[in-house]
C-alpha cells in the first residue's frame, strides 16, 4: 500500500533526524524496530492487489500485537518490529 510506503519512510526520516539530535534521550534501538501494517476491511469487489491486506486473522494478530506494550507477549502475539539496524 502505498501509505504505509510513505509511513515507514516518514518513521525511518524522524529516526535519522533523531540519531543526530535526541534532547529527550528516547530510546532509539527501540523506536528503530516499530513495525506498521495494513488493516483493510475486506469484500468480494477488492482489488487483487488490496487481497494481502484483507486477511481477519492476520488483522486480529496485528491490532493485538499493536495494543502490546515493547517487549511484551500475549498468547504467542508478540509487539512486532521491522528488522533495521540503528
Amino acid at each position: 500500500m502505498r501509505y504505509k510506503t510513505h509511513v515507514d519512510a516518514a518513521l525511518t526520516e524522524a529516526l535519522e533526524d533523531l540519531k543526530r539530535a535526541n534532547p529527550e534521550n528516547l530510546d532509539l534501538v527501540r523506536l528503530g524496530k516499530l513495525k506498521t501494517d495494513v488493516i483493510i476491511s475486506g469484500s468480494h469487489n477488492d482489488e487483487r492487489h488490496l487481497k494481502p491486506f484483507t486477511d481477519s486473522s492476520k488483522h486480529k494478530t496485528s491490532i493485538k500485537s499493536f495494543k502490546l506494550p515493547f517487549d511484551a507477549e500475549d498468547e504467542g502475539v508478540f509487539r512486532r518490529y521491522r528488522h533495521t539496524d540503528c
